[in-house]
């Protein structure tokens, strides 16, 4: 199990399911069921990883403009619908969160661009698989030597806590995000 398998589960289970998150979801851990316990929490590394990464104070301003509010957890969950959208999506977010309003539309506010069953789906298979609870992520976090755990790129290194920044601050949603304020904003 590396990213290029995680992304591959992904977008197989995105294709598959035609869009249906709770599907997807499903197909996902069913996918995961068929790999050892230890690729299993290597997925979950991964995608912890992932969630992680988008832990960023854009995103989460860029999704209270389609979300009118949003909530810790709710910011949670937005990052499952968000890995859930596949690496093209996830990636593009991450450079620019104004590329959001291309998959956003008005008929998929509050929940629909949540998936808080996503952050699960790897517990879910393991416990299939081995019949136990996933452990911990602090127990095998940093013993796992299977997945490379430096981020070739950003620097981020996954050792340590995940920035985290002001998520509460008062800012220009039409300055920042134009195209997401121009579908999405208020009009007062």
């Amino acid at each position: 199990m590396d990213e290029v398998e995680f992304w591959r589960i992904i977008e197989n289970a995105k294709m598959e399911s035609q869009g249906d998150l709770d599907r997807e979801v499903e197909i996902i851990t069913d996918m995961l069921k068929r790999h050892s316990a230890d690729e299993i929490l290597i997925f979950d590394a991964i995608h912890q990883e992932l969630h992680d990464r988008a832990e960023r104070e854009d995103l989460f301003n860029a999704s209270t403009i389609f979300k009118t509010s949003i909530s810790d957890d709710a910011f949670h969950y937005f990052r499952g619908w968000l890995v859930a959208q596949g690496q093209a999506v996830y990636e593009a977010a991450l450079r620019d969160p104004d590329t959001l309003v291309e998959i956003v539309d008005e008929t998929r506010f509050y929940g629909e661009s949540e998936c808080e069953e996503m952050l699960y789906v790897a517990m879910d298979a393991y416990k299939a698989v081995t019949g136990h609870d996933i452990p911990s992520h602090g127990d095998y976090r940093l013993t796992l030597t299977k997945y490379d755990w430096e981020d070739k790129g950003a620097g981020h290194n996954f050792k340590k806590d995940p920035p985290h920044g002001n998520y509460w601050i008062d800012v220009d949603y039409s300055q920042i995000f134009p195209r997401l304020w121009a579908k999405f904003g208020d009009e007062d």
